[in-house]
């Protein structure tokens, strides 16, 4: 049960990534938790719905704050000020907060640039076969062993329906270079015994240099 072990845990902050289609189970799963967690514990929400409407969002979730746009720089910050037991709130760009009855929009964080000086997700804290695509048909390939991978981040395009250009910077593609790519493809097949990689990038194929370098990078190392 991930309530228990989060309780058991006992943590000083607790986070959740919320697209809208699981918005109401989060809902219920952080009521859960206020209830079994001593009051000091934090709990913030990132993700597309909370950064699309991070005031109604505050509104409506018993939360302390909102992680708006990237969330891996925000984080950093916000853990590294509370561990030195300054004030996290203050000053954090990226975040939207309840101070009292008011709601606090903060600076607004800038994109990560150079998506290259991200590290590897350390996926060995986590019981990493809990998150593995399960057997299956997937577009019409079995998959065993399969997990997510991006190459880049944003969308060129500006569609009403999406998300991407509410998350990400309006009408614009970063890409992480070929080299970090392949060697996170590298690590997963050796560390996780990985079989079959599920590309997430909004639009993956819209720039067909950066494809073509990926694969002949992957080709060289075959």
């Amino acid at each position: 049960d991930g309530i228990k072990q989060i309780i058991d845990f006992n943590p000083d902050l607790v986070g959740f990534s919320v697209m809208t289609s699981y918005y109401k189970n989060t809902k219920e799963v952080i009521k859960k938790l206020r209830e079994k967690l001593e009051s000091k514990v934090l709990i913030c929400v990132g993700g597309s719905h909370p950064t699309g409407l991070p005031k109604e969002t505050l509104q409506d979730l018993d939360i302390d704050f909102v992680v708006v746009n990237e969330g891996e720089h925000t984080m950093k910050e916000f853990c590294e000020k509370f561990e030195d037991n300054e004030n996290p709130f203050k000053n954090t760009s990226g975040i939207v907060y309840k101070k009292k009855k008011r709601i606090v929009f903060n600076k607004p964080r800038e994109f990560i640039k150079n998506l290259d000086e991200l590290p590897i997700p350390k996926r060995e804290f986590i019981d990493f076969d809990k998150y593995l695509t399960p057997p299956g048909v997937i577009k019409g390939y079995a998959m065993n062993r399969a997990t997510s991978i991006m190459f880049s981040r944003g969308c060129p395009f500006d569609c009403d329906y999406c998300s991407v250009n509410v998350v990400y910077e309006r009408h614009k593609v970063r890409y992480r270079s070929p080299i970090r790519v392949v060697d996170e493809i590298e690590f997963l097949i050796g560390a996780h015994g990985i079989e079959h990689f599920e590309i997430i990038d909004d639009t993956f194929t819209v720039n067909r240099h950066h494809v073509e370098a990926l694969c002949d990078e992957i080709i060289q190392r075959k």
